[in-house]
């Protein structure tokens, strides 16, 4: 396949291919290896070939590599020098038929400049094959031109165009590249875009900064506080206050120090669960020696997400980490708390647990000044969907990849078809797996490989927590923004896991008022679009009535006047 036209490559991915060649200008000129190569992929306003920062995604001017717009492509296609060539279709070409089918057999896409005429200019491949990305704009589409291997000839028209959103990966699309003429601009040394670590995706780059947790835990700040929420669900996603969430999924190792710190004389709470040694993607074992225990992490499974933790587990965990991760029994200062210390008051915790008292609103709600916790689904779904940069007024991704299309098999670890992504003997994927699809903010994985738990009960319910982001075991549907699963109260499962949230400073959580307007807001938002249009109509004819009453008393009282 290497003289094949790459294919599946994002309008976003071309500008930053074409940002890695303006940069490596002058080592490409020169030959050299690889090796030599900058690996910056991003530009601002005057450096590299696109602004990739501000969501412009203009070219700049000094670019030397750069995609061509539409008029650029066209000329190279269809120019003859003194003539525009309109018709012109190089034999060879790969078009679709209807009468004969394919043009060439199985894969069916072609070497590039096999078999084919080049243009005046000495283009090959300039109708089918694969359709090229140009840097015009059809609305949010970006254009391609020249037709595909799955379009007839027509389709490379010199007045047709295709398009499609910048972040989607398509089978038939590819791109070529411009570059300048003057040999002087391609030698010359240019000035290098140095950003903060941060992670490049489909859609603008956004600056992440990683902090860890006394125990290991790996945190991405989640900002743009005061977000409007997801009006297509239910308003959630809006979250008035800065807070760090783990960027990964929480660990077989991090749990197994934290029951080596808190579980090794006895066990009251019952943090381990005998399923973590015994059963399916269980990934910690138990062993008694003199009286004590001490917990191992399985081979190969340190770095994969822990499983067969509930609710309660992860609000103890959550209260250990409060407290500084301290070495003692199951008490208040090392897992426990009352409602003035600690993450979570866990007086009720076993009353609940074993139904000697029912579960109420607040129950198992964090308290303030909490710093560590398990987020709400607000928090979560903010997380996960939300990005400030996404084209359009709707501001959330479907999945929590940056994309509104089910993730392929490289993005995300769930249950595609009938096929695991990832299989036997251990199903769930290592946490840091699939670093090429992070969400806006930088978290991986809230998609797929174990159901995460939220604060929130689902759908409001009281007794059944809200489960996020689906698993190995579930399909698509599991990791879209419209659904969560319920988790039972006492749950435990070998698919349920969870991650962690962490304050942004000394004080620890602290509830944030929404603003009058903006709950007003929400609550019109979350009233069905039937109802809307009936309370609208019902307030139009209340009015009537009104302005009929008052124009009646009008006439009345001028009547008793004269």
């Amino acid at each position: 396949y290497e003289n094949k036209p790459v294919i599946g490559v994002t309008w976003y991915s071309a500008i930053r291919y074409i940002n890695w060649l303006h940069y490596n200008a002058p080592q490409i000129e020169a030959n050299n290896e690889i090796d030599l190569y900058t690996t910056n992929t991003e530009g601002d306003s005057y450096r590299g070939a696109y602004n990739t920062i501000d969501g412009s995604y203009l070219r700049n001017p000094g670019a030397i590599y750069w995609l061509p717009n539409r008029n650029e492509w066209i000329k190279a296609a269809f120019y003859w020098g003194d003539h525009w060539n309109e018709s012109f279709v190089a034999e060879g070409s790969n078009c679709y038929s209807n009468q004969s089918g394919w043009a060439y057999p199985c894969p069916h896409i072609k070497d590039v400049g096999q078999n084919v005429d080049s243009s005046y200019y000495g283009l090959y491949d300039t109708r089918g094959n694969v359709a090229e990305w140009v840097e015009d704009r059809m609305g949010d589409f970006r254009l391609s031109l020249g037709g595909s291997l799955i379009r007839a000839e027509r389709y490379g028209n010199i007045n047709e165009t295709e398009g499609d959103y910048p972040d989607k990966s398509i089978s038939s699309f590819g791109f070529r590249v411009c570059r300048t003429a003057n040999v002087a601009d391609r030698l010359k040394e240019v000035q290098q875009f140095n950003s903060a670590k941060s992670h490049t995706t489909d859609s603008i780059i956004h600056q992440v900064s990683f902090v860890k947790d006394s125990n290991g835990g790996i945190y991405v700040m989640i900002d743009c506080p005061n977000n409007i929420g997801d009006l297509q669900n239910r308003f959630k996603g809006s979250v008035a206050y800065e807070f760090y969430i783990s960027r990964y999924e929480l660990t077989n190792r991090e749990y197994c120090e934290f029951l080596n710190h808190v579980a090794v004389e006895d066990d009251l709470y019952g943090l381990y669960d005998e399923n973590m040694g015994s059963g399916i993607c269980g990934g910690i074992l138990r062993v008694q020696e003199n009286g004590k225990y001490r917990y191992l992490v399985k081979e190969k499974f340190g770095n994969r997400p822990v499983t067969y933790v509930g609710f309660y587990e992860l609000a103890r965990y959550c209260n250990w980490l409060h407290y500084g991760c301290p070495y003692g029994h199951q008490i208040v200062g090392i897992t426990e708390g009352t409602d003035k210390s600690g993450a979570y008051d866990t007086h009720d915790f076993e009353t609940v647990r074993y139904q000697k008292k029912a579960s109420y609103a607040n129950f198992g709600r964090r308290n303030q000044g909490a710093k560590f916790w398990i987020p709400d689904e607000d928090e979560w779904y903010k997380a996960a969907y939300y990005d400030p940069m996404k084209i359009g007024n709707r501001k959330y991704h479907d999945y929590p990849t940056r994309t509104s299309d089910p993730p392929l098999s490289s993005d995300a670890n769930y249950m595609i078809g009938d096929h695991y992504v990832v299989g036997a003997p251990y199903y769930i994927a290592e946490v840091d797996s699939f670093s090429n699809s992070p969400s806006y903010f930088g978290t991986l994985q809230q998609g797929g490989n174990v159901w995460e738990w939220t604060e929130s009960w689902q759908y409001g319910v009281i007794g059944s927590r809200a489960l996020r982001g689906g698993s190995w075991q579930y399909t698509e549907y599991g990791l879209n923004a419209v659904n969560e699963d319920p988790g039972g109260i006492n749950d435990k499962s070998y698919l349920y896991g969870g991650r962690i949230c962490m304050a942004v400073d000394s004080v620890g959580f602290k509830k944030t008022s929404i603003p009058f307007c903006d709950k007003l807001y929400k609550q019109i938002a979350l009233i069905p679009r039937k109802h809307f249009i009936y309370m609208v109509l019902f307030g139009i004819c209340l009015m009537i009535i009104l302005f009929g009453v008052s124009i009646y008393s009008i006439y009345r009282w001028r009547s008793y006047r004269k």
